[in-house]
């Protein structure tokens, strides 16, 4: 970290993080949106227990959700297998493709992230620890490309 000084004080240096501080804003909304999205309704008898409820909103109903700094729903389906899983597709500005998956029904009031390990280029599978029962989410980070490429740059031609 630089330090710069300022008649007799210590300041930080701007930081060239902002993209990144943004982005993890938006995942934090996301993950928000997924909690408000998989939170059960509360059941009419007290004898229900809170994991027998539905979510608040379908999954289809996703896609009307809007960001201020740009990010679009670009899909949201919803699988036929069970257990059922919301698969919502976004895209936030600077080209980065991110899914986030929610158990239907199934919940147990967890997140997993999931990453690509230095390896990205698409977004990595986030449907396994729906399975499980986590919200989940992952992106591509911004790299299109065969997941088996790292180079750090242009490709040669």
């Amino acid at each position: 970290m630089k330090w710069k000084s300022s008649a007799g004080s210590a300041e930080h240096a701007p930081s060239p993080r902002g993209p990144v501080r943004r982005r993890l804003a938006i995942s934090g909304s996301l993950i928000l949106a997924a909690g408000f999205c998989a939170i059960p309704v509360p059941a009419a008898s007290a004898a229900d227990t809170v994991g027998s409820g539905q979510p608040v909103q379908s999954c289809e109903s996703l896609t009307d959700l809007r960001f201020p700094d740009g990010t679009t729903v670009t899909s949201a389906s919803q699988t036929t297998t069970t257990p059922v899983i919301c698969n919502v597709e976004l895209l936030v500005p600077q080209d980065i493709h991110m899914r986030v998956s929610l158990p239907v029904g199934t919940w147990n009031g967890r997140f997993q992230g999931v990453g690509g390990g230095g390896f990205n280029g698409s977004i990595p599978d986030t449907e396994s620890a729906a399975k499980a029962g986590y919200a989940a989410a992952g992106s591509d980070s911004g790299h299109t490309a065969d997941s088996g490429d790292a180079s750090p740059g242009p490709r040669p031609a």
